[in-house]
Order: structure tokens, then C-alpha cells, then sequence
């Protein structure tokens, strides 16, 4: 990372922040304010959810934390100072400072211009106990597996009832977060034994020898593995830590560190508004007719002579819609340039396949296509 304080102000350039458009054609580019002041863009579309329908997945007291943010978000959440001064005009500009980082936020209908019921159309309680006892197994495709596995039992009863969700809160205790990530260390309470790379290596030949065994061919990656698994439900999940939830001061430094309340209302309620199938508000500046197309890379072995790699297509339309598409697994990866490309026929079998969603979509006569590599993992 290069310090600021290397560049000249003439080889510094502060790009304008884009304006978004929010109901009635208004645009501003703070969607706090937008949201606030008009209401998301697709108030006055047809397809405008009026009431959200949604279930709550976890143990018991991190649902029942959820259902008091349910409660809290009906109204208005302004941040305030804890230790206000006594002096009237630095408190004046205290509070225009913390209006501006920390923006208030308004309540969900005012924001959103739609209902975020008190109580959830489903609920499903999980074990603490059984799920923290599944963390602690020394091998980390197991734990994440095991995990993993309890969630997706309660968003197939979701799929199975007469309701159809908009979309499953999922509170996760902060244990699970902790030991199911790829570099989780299991010590407290370990149980089972963790396979060695040899034995690893081993499993995974055998996997492409006799077939598939599933743990072992997922990430162990708690969130990255119950999105791909949730997947095949059809509801949009949002995935949210216990301690997110916490209401009020903390009781120590041990606590995570959180930002205020009004803060976290406009994140994760905007998140869900938009995974329940609404748009808060589009890019002002999207031409009409032009196709957005974002590329990504990402190795699938890192040995060192691999150059193995996944690729995936994110598209974009000026309504504001996206679609992800999965490209082919190949030898996309240069160890000699660094650098990602694909094939010719891989290529064009990838763009014909945006093109066609393009279509299918409604989306406006194609006049461009911009297609830009957004990401390479390496």
C-alpha cells in the first residue's frame, strides 16, 4: 500500500460519488438520504413487495434477539452521543457530525415504503449446544458440514410450508464464525481427529476414483458452504452473527466492536429488502441498452505447477437486475504472466449465455456491452 502522503495533489484525482435513483426519478448520492427522503426506486412498480415474508433460523435467544430488532426498526433509531458536553455549541456541531456519520435512520416502512412484520411467518430453534458441540470436531470439513447441515434442515421445512418466504434470517452463535473458517484452530473441548494433508490428499484421489463424498469437496468456510448448499432451496438467506444483534452499550473491551444501532438498521435491513426482491434504488448514470458484464477468476489449486481455475460472470442491466452465471473450469491461470484469460470457446459459450439472459430479461435493443475483469483471486 502506497501512503497518501507520497502523491502530489496534481497526481491525486477525487472522483464525484455516482447519483442513484430512488422513487419518483429523484437522485442523490447518499442512499441513506434517498431512502429516507423519497423511498426505494421500485415504490411504484407492480412488482413492489408491500410486506415482507420472512423466517428466523437459529437458537432461541439469538431469535429471540432478532425478534427485538424487529420490533426496533419499526420506528425511527437516532445514534447519540453517550457523554453529550455541557457546551451548547460544540454540542451542536457534535450532533451534525454524528448525523452525518452515523445517519438516522427512519424506520423500515418510511424507508422502504413497505411493512417488516413484527413476527416472522417461520421460525426454527436450533440446539446451542448440539451446534457448538459440532464446532469442535478437529476436522474442519466435518465441522463445517456438520453445521452447515442443521441450517439446511430448517430451510428445507421453510421450502416444504404453504409460504412462500422472501427470505431466512440465519443467526449463527459467534462460536460458529470462530471454528468454522478455513484457518480455525479447534482447541477447548476438541473431539475427533483432524486428517492430515497426506490423509487429505488421499480422501480427495479416492473422491475422484469412486465418486463424490460431499464434505470433502466443499469449502469449510461456514458462510461460503450454507450459501452454495442453501442454494438449492430457492430462498435468499441472509446469514447474521449474534453479537450483530446486540441492542445497547457493551458490557467490556472483551466485545466485539460494533457500530451504532442506526447504523446497523440500514445495512442489514437494506440488505434484506433488496434479497426479498425489492430495489432501494439504481444507478442513475446506467445507459439504456448497454450490458454490464463482470468477470472473476478464482484458482482451485494452488500447487506449483497448477493453473487450474474457475471463472463466473456477474451481468448487469440499467434496470439495476443482476444474474451471476458459472463458467467452465480450466487452465486459465498464467503462473508466468499472473494473470486469467479464457479460452475462445469457453469465452464465447460464456458471453452467448449473458446475451441470451439479456434477452430473456427484457432488457432494452443492445447498443454496448461493457465488459470489465472485476476480481481475480489468487
Amino acid at each position: 500500500m502506497v501512503a497518501a502522503e507520497q502523491f502530489t495533489p496534481a497526481e491525486m484525482l477525487l472522483l464525484p460519488e455516482p447519483d442513484l435513483e430512488f422513487n419518483h426519478g429523484q437522485m442523490l448520492h447518499d442512499p441513506h438520504a434517498g431512502l429516507a427522503l423519497f423511498g426505494p426506486f421500485d415504490s411504484q412498480a407492480a412488482s413492489h413487495t408491500k410486506s415482507i415474508v420472512y423466517g428466523v433460523i437459529g437458537p432461541s435467544n439469538g431469535v429471540e434477539q432478532f425478534l427485538k430488532w424487529s420490533d426496533l426498526v419499526q420506528g425511527g433509531i437516532v445514534h447519540r452521543e453517550q457523554e453529550p458536553t455541557d457546551d451548547a455549541r460544540k454540542r451542536r456541531a457534535d450532533e451534525r457530525k454524528t448525523y452525518l456519520l452515523w445517519p438516522p435512520f427512519p424506520g423500515f416502512e418510511v424507508a422502504f415504503n413497505a411493512i417488516w412484520p413484527r413476527r416472522p411467518a417461520g421460525r426454527w430453534e436450533l440446539d446451542r449446544t448440539r451446534l457448538i458441540e459440532l464446532t469442535t470436531h478437529r476436522d474442519p470439513n466435518r465441522r463445517a458440514y456438520d453445521v452447515v447441515g442443521e441450517y439446511c434442515a430448517c430451510i428445507e421445512k421453510a421450502r416444504n410450508r404453504d409460504e412462500s418466504f422472501h427470505v431466512l434470517i440465519c443467526i449463527i452463535p459467534d462460536e460458529v464464525w470462530q471454528n468454522c473458517r478455513p484457518q480455525s484452530q479447534v482447541r477447548d473441548g476438541a473431539h475427533g481427529r483432524a486428517p492430515s494433508k497426506k490423509a487429505l490428499a488421499g480422501k480427495r484421489q479416492m473422491l475422484s476414483l469412486f465418486g463424490p463424498e460431499e464434505e470433502y469437496e466443499m469449502s469449510v468456510d461456514f458462510r461460503r458452504q450454507l450459501k452454495a448448499r442453501a442454494m438449492e432451496f430457492g430462498i435468499p438467506i441472509q446469514i447474521v452473527r449474534e453479537s450483530t444483534l446486540r441492542i445497547g452499550p457493551g458490557n467490556g473491551r472483551s466485545e466485539r466492536g460494533l457500530t451504532p444501532e442506526s447504523d446497523r438498521a440500514w445495512n442489514l435491513w437494506t440488505t434484506l429488502y433488496y434479497k426479498a426482491g425489492g430495489k432501494p434504488w439504481r444507478l442513475a448514470s446506467a445507459r439504456p441498452g448497454v450490458c454490464y458484464v463482470g468477470i472473476a477468476f478464482r484458482r482451485t489449486d494452488f500447487g506449483e505447477t497448477a493453473r487450474s481455475a474457475c471463472c463466473a460472470a456477474q451481468m448487469f442491466l440499467d434496470s439495476g437486475d443482476g444474474v451471476v452465471f458459472k463458467g467452465d473450469v480450466g487452465k486459465w491461470y498464467s503462473r508466468e504472466r499472473k494473470e486469467f484469460h479464457l479460452d475462445r470457446p469457453s469465452a464465447k459459450t460464456l458471453l452467448s449465455g449473458v446475451l441470451k439472459t439479456y434477452r430473456d430479461q427484457g432488457g432494452q435493443p443492445l447498443t454496448e456491452i461493457f465488459l470489465r475483469r472485476i476480481v481475480a483471486e489468487r
